[in-house]
């Protein structure tokens, strides 16, 4: 029993550690970006007025990144502490809620959207963690778009049986180099 105590204790400490590590970068780098670009504006601001709608673009990017890191860890704290709430779930308005909510990231606009919902019963789970796990995909999607391409494709496709639901995403994005695919389920990674 002591064994197994020191044994979750290791992988605790090495979790909060990457959380930590994760944590700071995510939080530091838009902050050092966000003053960077303050201290640009300040020098340059006077001399060429007109730059500074773009140095305010550019802040607000930086602090739209911060939210989204301040969300994550929100998210993340309450799905370590909640507790489950079971219920029935429209998955394929779940799907179309999660679009919607992603509607001002850059890319949305032109990125062809499919949502495939194979209903062959009801789907009870918690609503929650559901909707975030389908808005960490989407929104990864999005992100990580192949500008490239003539169409960006992003296609959901839910199969619910009575036995589990399958959830896929799929999308003619960028990919993820060979040599991580093995830390992409990495908590914090």
């Amino acid at each position: 029993v002591l064994r197994q105590q020191n044994e979750q204790l290791i992988k605790i400490n090495k979790e909060l550690d990457s959380f930590v590590y994760s944590v700071s970068h995510d939080l530091r780098s838009p902050l050092s970006s966000i003053l960077g670009l303050v201290n640009i504006a300040k020098l340059e601001g006077f001399r060429n007025p007109e730059m500074l709608n773009t140095y305010f673009e550019m802040i607000e990017r930086s602090v739209l990144k911060l939210d989204d890191t301040i969300k994550e860890i929100l998210d993340y704290s309450r799905n370590a502490r909640g507790e489950l709430t079971i219920e029935e779930i429209d998955v394929e308005k779940m799907i179309h809620n999660a679009f919607s909510q992603l509607q001002y990231l850059p890319g949305y606009d032109g990125t062809k959207k499919q949502v495939n919902v194979h209903n062959h019963s009801a789907l009870y789970s918690d609503a929650y963690r559901l909707s975030v796990i389908l808005l960490n995909l989407i929104s990864n999607s999005l992100k990580y778009g192949d500008d490239v391409k003539d169409q960006k494709i992003i296609q959901v496709t839910a199969t619910i049986t009575p036995a589990h639901c399958t959830l896929q995403v799929h999308d003619n994005g960028i990919g993820v180099h060979s040599d991580y695919i093995d830390n992409v389920i990495k908590m914090f990674y």
